[in-house]
C-alpha cells in the first residue's frame, strides 16, 4: 500500500465545499469528485485526508491531500489519470509518494488564507466571481486597525458556525492588508481554523470598515462577550493559499 500526497488547485464557485463530514456521495463536494476518480484505479474505497476543509464557494491555490493507494500506478501515472478526468475547475498540481506516517491533516504549523477585495469598478466585471467589490473609497487605516485585533491567541467561538465548547482557542500569527493594482488583499495565518472562521475574520473587518461594527464589538467577540453577531464575508473572494507543515512531509 502506497501513501500518496497530492496538491490541488480549485475554483470553488460551484461546489458545496471539500466535504460535509457525513460521507455524502454528492459530486458537488470536491472530495467526492476526487475520490470517484481514484477508486477506479484502487481495490479499496479512497480515504482522503486534506489540509483544510474549505467551505461552500471557497477556492484553493494549494490544497494538500493524502490517501493510501492500493493500485500499481506510479505517482506520475496516477496524476495524469486524475487530471484527465477532473473537471476544468479542479487541477492536480503534483503527486508523489509520501512517508507511511504522513497525513495531510496532521503536523500542520500554519494555514494561510487570503481575501481579495476589488475597488476598481472597471475591472470588477472580470473579477466578480473571485473578488469582493468594495464600492466606496477604501478606508485602509480602518481595515488595518481591525485586522490587528486578530493577532494572537483568542477563543474564536463567536467567529465560527461550530457549537463545540472545547478546542475553540486558535492562534493567529498574522493578519494584515496590502494594496494592489485593483484593490487590496487581506492575508491571515493561524495554527488552525474553526468552521466558518476564515470567512468571519474578513467579515468582521469589512463590517467595521462599513461602520456596521465597532472595534469594541470585535474585541468583545474575541473575549466571548459579543454584543453583535459577527457577519460572514461572501465566500467567492476567499482563497486557501498555503498550508505549512511542522516537519518535512517528504
Amino acid at each position: 500500500m502506497k501513501n500518496i500526497k497530492l496538491y490541488l488547485q480549485y475554483d470553488g464557485s460551484r461546489y458545496l465545499g471539500w466535504s460535509d463530514g457525513k460521507k455524502s456521495d454528492s459530486p458537488r463536494f470536491i472530495s467526492v469528485r476526487l475520490a470517484n476518480i481514484i477508486e477506479k484505479l484502487s481495490v479499496f474505497p479512497a480515504t482522503l485526508y486534506c489540509s483544510q476543509k474549505t467551505e461552500k464557494g471557497v477556492h484553493a491555490l494549494s490544497q494538500c491531500v493524502s490517501f493510501p493507494f492500493s493500485g500499481s500506478h506510479s505517482p506520475k501515472e496516477l496524476a495524469d489519470y486524475i487530471n484527465t478526468y477532473l473537471p476544468a475547475d479542479i487541477t492536480l498540481l503534483s503527486a508523489k509518494e509520501a512517508p507511511p506516517a504522513f497525513r495531510a491533516d496532521l503536523y500542520i504549523s500554519k494555514k494561510c488564507f487570503e481575501y481579495r477585495i476589488c475597488t476598481d469598478k472597471s475591472f470588477f466585471p472580470f473579477a466578480k466571481d473571485f473578488q469582493y467589490l468594495f464600492d466606496e473609497p477604501l478606508p485602509l487605516e480602518k481595515l488595518r486597525a481591525a485586522a490587528q485585533l486578530f493577532a494572537g491567541k483568542h477563543d474564536f467561538s463567536a467567529f465560527s458556525i461550530s457549537r463545540k465548547k472545547k478546542g475553540n482557542e486558535k492562534t493567529v500569527f498574522r493578519c494584515d492588508i496590502h494594496l494592489n493594482a485593483h484593490g487590496a488583499t487581506l492575508s491571515f495565518e493561524a495554527n488552525d481554523f474553526l468552521p466558518g472562521m476564515a470567512l468571519a475574520i474578513p467579515g468582521a473587518i469589512l463590517a467595521y470598515a462599513k461602520d456596521e461594527l465597532t472595534l469594541e464589538d470585535i474585541r468583545l467577540a474575541l473575549a466571548k462577550q459579543q454584543k453583535h453577531k459577527i457577519p460572514f464575508a461572501p465566500a467567492h473572494a476567499l482563497y486557501l493559499k498555503e498550508v505549512v507543515y511542522r516537519q518535512p512531509s517528504d
